[in-house]
């Protein structure tokens, strides 16, 4: 006979049964398992037919980033600045969640809670990790913001022993969901951008004229094929002159031609295209076109201009390659960090917001230029990609003696994770496996 249950009930009976494997089984740190004892023997009997994948959760780019937190003493800093234990890892979590999953504290919270591996790691439990303790740690963090960044500022500078630069850079822009008209800090945006605008003709410009065979390569590639496209549209629209109700008329060659000009823009004003017509029939006979060799210009040469006399060409090239970063930097906090848009509606949670991601980019920073060193230069985004595909799961499988065997897996990383891993002399999992067996009525 078959029941028909209620989906509340089954709701409800689904997530005791989550608490209790989770509490029970594998606990955290702060409580003692309640049921389940280590499995005595290495080899069972298992029922196939009864095996199970109870649970799967993200674990990759948490543990590396709880590593690298580790690596950069932010627990140890956090807890100096008079958090407790579980403000601390509030908080680390609130980081671990910007770098890889950035969105609201109350998304924050349920990701934690459904998809991410994360609380085991901190030794924290689902009932125990709410948005509201996260926007408590996220108001603390920022209360000694000072204290953090030089701390940080510090410890980043020891590990990669580079020169300190101050950049004066044009100032980038964030944006508010809905109208926040009363709001201060909606208001910075237009002030910031009118106080930057400076004529140009006070200041004596010079140019550094630079030559790049990579550029140059890349550039005739491009060029080459842009170039066979639009030739390849040209001699269609020529063969049709011939064709029976093709495009003929003077006008509509005329209007098609501009049309190609304007899709191929970068190659078309290096052209001289010419057309023959007749006149009484209002149609045109043939295009003619030919590449002006005077309109070409040199593939991998630019200029750049600079105010200082005194600098020199190693330290202008430099500077420049510097603004590329600054613009990698800003990239990453809009797309991969995503500080914006900004859906706080109050102005204390504002700034909070913003220094989060700016904090969390410390952590980006520290990892990419340390794979940098060892060859990897992957964005951000790829390397969150690569390291989703690491997982724990949970696996239950009946054994003789009214026994079920509960395992809990961390997946092995594949090539492309591990060499990441290896590159920031990091462990590979946090655990293999963890067993617990349990006894059935």
């Amino acid at each position: 006979m078959f029941y028909n249950v209620d989906e509340a009930i089954e709701t409800l009976a689904q997530q005791f049964v989550s608490e209790i494997q989770e509490k029970g089984l594998f606990s955290s740190k702060k409580r003692t398992p309640s049921i389940g004892e280590d499995p005595q023997k290495a080899f069972e009997e298992i029922n196939l037919e009864r095996i199970e994948e109870e649970q799967s959760l993200e674990i990759g780019g948490e543990w590396l980033r709880k590593q690298a937190f580790d690596r950069l003493g932010l627990g140890t800093l956090f807890s100096g600045i008079g958090m407790n234990e579980t403000q601390v890892n509030m908080a680390l979590m609130l980081l671990t969640v910007k770098l890889i999953h950035p969105s609201s504290e109350l998304e924050t919270q349920r990701w934690l809670k459904e998809s991410s591996g994360a609380m085991e790691l901190y030794g924290e439990e689902g009932f125990s990790t709410t948005r509201y303790r996260l926007y408590q740690a996220a108001t603390k963090l920022y209360e000694e913001k000072q204290v953090i960044e030089n701390e940080l500022y510090s410890l980043c500078t020891n590990l990669f022993s580079q020169g300190s630069k101050i950049v004066v850079y044009d100032l980038t822009n964030l944006y508010v969901e809905g109208r926040m008209a009363a709001r201060e800090k909606a208001q910075v945006r237009a002030q910031h951008r009118k106080a930057l605008r400076l004529p140009a003709d006070r200041f004596g410009n010079s140019f550094l004229h630079i030559k790049s065979e990579q550029k140059a390569a890349k550039e005739s590639s491009m060029d080459r094929k842009i170039t066979e496209r639009f030739e390849q549209r040209l001699s269609s629209l020529n063969e049709g002159l011939s064709i029976a109700r093709r495009t003929k008329k003077i006008t509509a060659v005329h209007e098609s031609v501009g049309r190609l000009k304007d899709h191929y823009s970068k190659v078309a004003k290096r052209y001289n295209i010419e057309y023959e017509q007749d006149a009484d029939k209002g149609i045109i006979t043939k295009i003619n076109w030919t590449r002006l060799q005077d309109k070409e210009k040199p593939a991998g040469e630019y200029f750049l201009r600079y105010l200082r006399k005194s600098l020199t060409e190693d330290q202008i090239w430099g500077l420049y390659n510097l603004t590329g970063e600054v613009e990698a930097s800003f990239r990453c906090l809009k797309t991969d960090l995503n500080i914006r848009p900004i859906h706080h509606q109050k102005d204390q949670y504002i700034e909070p917001h913003i220094w989060l991601g700016i904090m969390a980019y410390q952590v980006v920073n520290y990892i990419c230029q340390t794979l940098k060193q060892n060859g990897i230069t992957h964005s951000w985004k790829v390397i969150v990609e690569k390291i989703k595909t690491q997982r724990c799961t949970l696996i239950s499988m009946e054994a003789r003696g009214n026994k079920r065997f509960y395992t809990k897996l961390c997946t092995r990383p594949n090539v492309e994770v591990k060499k990441i891993y290896d590159a920031l002399a990091f462990k590979d999992r946090p655990y293999v496996r963890k067993s617990k067996v349990v006894t059935q009525l």
